[in-house]
């Protein structure tokens, strides 16, 4: 996929990979100390992000899944008054990950697109996304776009950055689940940076294969 980024060359470097790596490293242990906070204080299940009962405020998109594949849905939902199981320790975890990478893309997308005409089409802005957002993030584009002209996108990163990192020496299955949590943060941009341009989706990831992930995007009808 060839790239028209002005960001491609290295020669604009707005975004700070250090900084994105630093945020990334204290996001996870973060949205987990806080979630662990309000269990103790509360005794119950954590507000989420966009709830009345939440310590995080801001209007994040829900999460939910498995150590395999992750769910976004578009709207807040306002947590039961329950005692909570390790998975839903997990769902609440996530959920706040995933609204730190949206407020991320929100901000990024409006940043990047104030001074350009604005996208004709879904096509463009998913390949804005792909050539130009991915490299001020992961200084590489995305490696594949793929799409059913009906709204559904598939964005493949064969190498994605932080997950080549990670070892394999705890074999596949716990290398993933170690990996889940780090994959809502780009999970959460690419819903922000969409919504900042007028396109309210759901973002799902499938990582069996990593570091290869592919982010399956479902836009709603217009």
């Amino acid at each position: 996929m060839e790239s028209d980024s002005p960001y491609i060359n290295g020669t604009n470097k707005l975004v700070a990979a250090s900084s994105l790596d630093f945020l990334l490293i204290e996001i996870v242990p973060l949205a987990q100390s806080i979630v662990q906070q309000l269990i103790e204080d509360a005794g119950a299940r954590p507000g989420r992000p966009g709830s009345s009962s939440s310590a995080n405020g801001g209007g994040a998109g829900g999460a939910g899944g498995s150590n395999v594949s992750g769910g976004i849905s578009g709207t807040s939902s306002s947590p039961a008054n329950s005692s909570m199981t390790a998975d839903e320790n997990l769902d609440d975890v996530y959920y706040r990950i995933e609204g730190y990478g949206h407020r991320v893309g929100l901000g990024l997308s409006q940043i990047f697109t104030k001074d350009r005409p604005w996208f004709t089409d879904q096509l463009d802005i998913m390949k804005f996304v792909c050539k130009e957002l991915w490299v001020i993030l992961y200084k590489k584009q995305i490696d594949n776009l793929k799409t059913n002209h009906r709204g559904t996108y598939v964005l493949t990163d064969t190498q994605f950055k932080y997950c080549s990192r990670m070892g394999t020496a705890y074999g596949p299955k716990e290398t993933l689940r170690r990996a889940t949590p780090y994959l809502w943060f780009p999970a959460g941009v690419i819903r922000g940076a969409l919504s900042a341009l007028g396109i309210d989706a759901a973002v799902t990831f499938d990582a069996d294969q990593l570091p290869k992930v592919t982010f399956n995007i479902q836009t709603s009808p217009t």
